[in-house]
């Protein structure tokens, strides 16, 4: 809900648009265009994560399901945790799965020093077929801020060097296709960046994945722009941040 700013807001459709086809009974598309998948970091450190999984799925048969929910997490090609639950779903209803699983050691992802990611894939099967996957990376980290000190990133300092980046181009507005989105990483890695501003607005998929993938740390912004938000905005930071962070 942009309501004035220093740059353009534009109308009509500028992300990218899929044609999904999938059975009847399926991992949700419909929760907010999300992937149907939500995975939770609970107690990350150095020798241990605990995620908490939640997979949303949508029977939309004339008869009640039962399937089985399974989550395996992939280090390259070897599996390192697997989980399965089995789900009864009525008709013309959605459901969900609760999973939890723990990775011992896990590989931490660590910005522009080692920007691992782990790969997921999420499925759902009745008996022996398989109705719906869902392939997603998967990466673990934690981190803190101080206010004396600064941003820790697995409990090391790491002084951010950032920048602000608008999805925007000559000619095309903010509907930028996925080259563009690449040209703008590729830029900032060879300036030396390892954080990024997603300034005003949620920006596309893409620029997160390859935020991700190159070791980007990511301020990611709600599309709240004008001069009353400005002190809503930094009232935000500070609850968000008040327990390490000192406001006023």
């Amino acid at each position: 809900m942009p309501l004035v700013g220093d740059s353009n807001f534009y109308g009509g459709i500028y992300r990218d648009v899929h044609l999904l086809i999938t059975e009847k009974t399926c991992i949700s598309p419909l929760d907010f265009a999300s992937q149907g998948v939500y995975f939770s970091q609970k107690n990350v450190s150095a020798t241990n994560a605990d995620i908490d999984t939640k997979v949303i799925f949508f029977n939309s048969d004339n008869s009640d399901k039962t399937v089985n929910v399974s989550v395996k997490v992939f280090d390259k090609d070897k599996l390192i945790q697997s989980q399965k639950q089995s789900v009864a779903v009525n008709k013309n209803s959605s459901g969900e799965a609760f999973l939890q699983f723990s990775i011992i050691n896990p590989h931490l992802w660590n910005g522009r020093k080692d920007a691992f990611m782990y790969r997921v894939e999420t499925t759902v099967e009745e008996g022996s077929l398989v109705l719906d996957k869902v392939v997603q990376p998967f990466g673990l980290r934690f981190y803190h801020v101080d206010a004396d000190k600064g941003f820790f990133l697995n409990g090391s300092h790491l002084q951010l060097r950032g920048i602000c980046r608008h999805q925007d181009r000559a000619e095309i507005g903010n509907a930028l296709h996925p080259e563009h989105h690449q040209e703008d990483m590729d830029i900032m890695a060879e300036m030396g960046v390892n954080s990024i501003r997603l300034a005003h607005y949620h920006q596309s998929k893409k620029i997160y994945y390859l935020s991700d993938e190159t070791g980007m740390v990511i301020w990611a912004e709600i599309p709240f722009v004008g001069p009353e938000a400005m002190p809503i905005r930094a009232l935000l930071i500070c609850l968000l941040l008040k327990k390490t962070v000192r406001c006023s």
